[in-house]
């Protein structure tokens, strides 16, 4: 009854709008959206797809799945947690009191981006775990109760392209489970597994080349590895379905491309294990920090700061006790089928899983993806090991170990929230003492996302930055690394200070955030030319998961002061910070510059029309990433004639560096 109040309001997406790519009203009869399901390479969850769109030409809506699924699996999802959890006081004292805690949750973050198959996918598989589980010897139901079993995970796998990764393993546990049952039972369980998982997949890989039924998940995939360089990507089309739709991806290409980045992925790992490790580490305690920020939405809810808790600790559990029945399953490989024939212990294993995946597997959206791992770790389930009991001081020994470590989480989880740096002004580090000659020649600006410490190429990508400062007079660098608390021991500094002292120029730098426990990543300005004191500053924030900044200093030139802007701006914010932005740039007296990542390209109204000022010179580096931001590096000059404009290979291919030549109007 909570559960059916809690959810009277909530509302789900439907999965056709995917990427605003197509809509409802494309399809004008059921043949037109079969014939689409059997030709789409997008990740659209078939039959889940199929009944919002019969749903939508029968009435013009998708209630029967946006309303009234979505809400049956939201209760469903964590009635079945407790459910599970029944047989043990201690684990359903547990269970009931996560389940209100994070249904209450996701009602308050999942509206931002409520896709059905995210709380549709959790409740299929806890009926699945619910009805394996409630299969013993000699009970009658054995064959309804393996149908269910089979249906529920069938269907649970044709709602998430990841699934297919789990596959095995759930097949294994259930498979241990029933094994030693009649042929028939066996037989009711595959079926529905064998015609609806096997039957899509076939389909897929025969028809379109593709096993896991997504071309875009080598997309996801690089933005949670921004240390990968990206390799060479076919050229896709720039059609749209429709006017103001995304641009078109439903094709061959965009699946090439998304095979590509994979293989670079996972190429990276295996050439880079320690790297590889400590990103997957850092990864799993973003996810586990529990954020609540996602897409356009700040959720205020009093529920929150309790879900943060109860979900890093949830998680940390599931990990661990998935991860002793792993350890079980290595040093007692004759138990396998014993131990995964257990449910909590094929629930652990699936849990643990699925939060390793989720975590690696995207970036931007850990405030969703944890919602769909939420059911999972309300049942919470105990690992079933079968080892007997453990001797007094191994106890003892193994509570404080688990202390220690809850307090090495809270410590990580707080150390992967991003904070805003501070405010602040400051002085430019001289590269010597001595005055410097006037420039009176053509000022050269440089403008360049250096990708913060994410080079693959080391000493090399060193030398190609500082084969493009040594073109430059001034220089804007952005996403550089803060300096980390080690080096900071040891007067070390932020990652543009040393090219400075290589190249002779002077140096400031403005951190724009503060992650683990030191500066993360800021902009910096490097002169060749007399500069004063810089100020920085925050640009406003309301939905995006990190902070962004502008810092801005005089460089005096040719017996002028000459403003100098550097900036970052993006993710969900885009268009609010870089109203903010061009307001601080207009108020700055000519001749000045600005320069940075702006995430629009040219066509962008408001930049297209301080690009046609007669006092203004601006370029821009719109190269097309698909799937991605447009690389848009800026530099905009008031007050100056353009003398000449050219490109520098920056330490990343994807972001050369732009150079521009003024000159005094």
């Amino acid at each position: 009854m909570l559960a059916a109040f809690l959810v009277r309001h909530a509302v789900g997406v439907p999965s056709i709008v995917w990427m605003n790519h197509y809509a409802p009203e494309d399809f004008k009869s059921l043949d037109a959206v079969i014939q689409l399901l059997t030709a789409t390479r997008l990740p659209l969850p078939p039959l889940l797809t199929l009944a919002e769109m019969a749903n939508y030409l029968h009435d013009g809506t998708t209630r029967w799945t946006t309303v009234w699924i979505y809400r049956l699996s939201l209760i469903a999802a964590y009635v079945l947690a407790l459910v599970l959890a029944r047989k043990s006081p201690v684990r359903f004292a547990a269970a009931f009191v996560l389940a209100p805690i994070f249904l209450a949750a996701t009602l308050a973050i999942h509206p931002a981006g409520a896709w059905v198959y995210d709380i549709l996918q959790p409740a299929l598989l806890l009926g699945f775990f619910a009805a394996l589980a409630a299969i013993v010897p000699r009970r009658p139901a054995n064959v309804l109760l393996a149908l269910i079993a089979g249906l529920c995970l069938g269907l649970a796998e044709l709602t998430r392209p990841h699934m297919v990764y789990l596959l095995p393993l759930l097949l294994a546990g259930a498979l241990a489970r029933i094994w030693p049952k009649r042929t028939s039972v066996i037989v009711a369980f595959l079926l529905p597994v064998a015609v609806l998982s096997g039957g899509w997949h076939v389909h897929q890989y025969a028809n379109l080349g593709q096993f896991s039924w997504s071309n875009h998940g080598g997309f996801n995939l690089i933005n949670a590895w921004p240390m990968v360089t990206p390799p060479a990507l076919v050229p896709e089309t720039q059609e749209r379905v429709a006017p103001g739709r995304y641009t078109q991806i439903d094709t061959p290409e965009h699946g090439v491309n998304s095979r590509r980045l994979t293989r670079a992925v996972l190429a990276f790992a295996f050439e880079n294990p320690w790297r590889a490790t400590v990103h997957v580490a850092e990864r799993l305690s973003i996810l586990l920090s529990a954020p609540t920020s996602y897409m356009r939405s700040e959720p205020r809810s009093w529920i929150l700061p309790l879900y943060q808790v109860a979900a890093r600790y949830a998680g940390l559990y599931m990990l661990l006790a998935g991860g002793a029945v792993a350890l079980a399953l290595v040093l007692q490989p004759r138990r396998a089928t014993d131990l995964l024939g257990k449910p909590d212990n094929l629930l652990l294993l699936t849990g643990a899983f699925s939060i390793v995946l989720v975590a690696v597997a995207d970036h931007g959206e850990e405030a969703r993806f944890l919602l769909m791992l939420l059911p999972l770790m309300a049942a919470a389930p105990f690992p079933r090991l079968g080892w007997g009991l453990v001797p007094r001081g191994w106890a003892i020994a193994a509570g404080a170990a688990v202390a220690a470590l809850v307090l090495v989480v809270q410590v990580v989880a707080t150390g992967a929230i991003r904070h805003q740096a501070d405010v602040r002004t400051g002085d430019f580090t001289l590269a010597r003492n001595q005055p410097r000659p006037p420039h009176s020649g053509p000022l050269r600006v440089l403008a360049l996302n250096i990708r913060g410490r994410h080079w693959d190429d080391g000493k090399q990508a060193a030398a190609r930055l500082n084969a493009c400062l040594a073109q430059a007079d001034i220089a804007g660098l952005t996403e550089v690394a803060g300096k980390g608390w080690f080096a900071a021991l040891y007067g070390g500094s932020d990652q543009a200070a040393p090219f400075a002292r290589a190249q002779g120029m002077d140096h400031a730098y403005a951190a724009r955030e503060r992650r683990w426990w030191r500066d993360q990543l800021g902009q910096a300005i490097l002169t060749r030319l007399p500069g004063g004191r810089f100020e920085a500053a925050p640009l406003p924030r309301r939905l995006s998961d990190g902070y962004n900044s502008w810092m801005v200093a005089p460089v005096q030139w040719n017996r002028q002061t000459v403003q100098v802007m550097t900036t970052q701006v993006g993710g969900a914010d885009a268009e609010l910070q870089l109203s903010a932005l061009l307001a601080v740039f207009d108020a700055l007296p000519a001749p000045a510059i600005l320069m940075g990542g702006l995430a629009k390209l040219g066509d962008y109204p408001p930049l297209a029309r301080l690009a046609a000022r007669p006092d203004t010179v601006a370029i821009v580096n719109g190269d097309y990433r698909p799937g991605r931001v447009p690389a848009a590096e800026w530099i905009v000059a008031k007050g100056f004639r353009q003398a000449a404009a050219r490109r520098c290979p920056g330490p990343r291919d994807e972001h050369p560096g732009l150079i521009l030549e003024l000159v005094g109007r």
